[in-house]
């Protein structure tokens, strides 16, 4: 449908065509993140290893040493 919409002149049926796409993801939505916590997690400055990422700190956590 992408691919399909990149090559649509008419604004109408583009419009049609990505409210289409929407309904799809929407429906198909197998979650919804209803809250996201604000949060500032801190580590002692002795614990080494620990590495942030966009999904916090705690991926690597059987690394850290102390």
């Amino acid at each position: 449908m992408i691919e399909e919409s990149q090559s649509m002149i008419n604004r109408e049926a583009l419009g049609k065509k990505w409210r289409e796409m929407f309904k799809l993801i929407t429906d198909d939505n197998p979650y919804l993140f209803l809250y996201i916590p604000n949060s500032i997690t801190a580590v002692d400055k002795r614990v080494k290893n620990v590495t942030p990422a966009l999904g916090g700190i705690w991926h690597n956590y059987i690394e850290w040493e102390k």
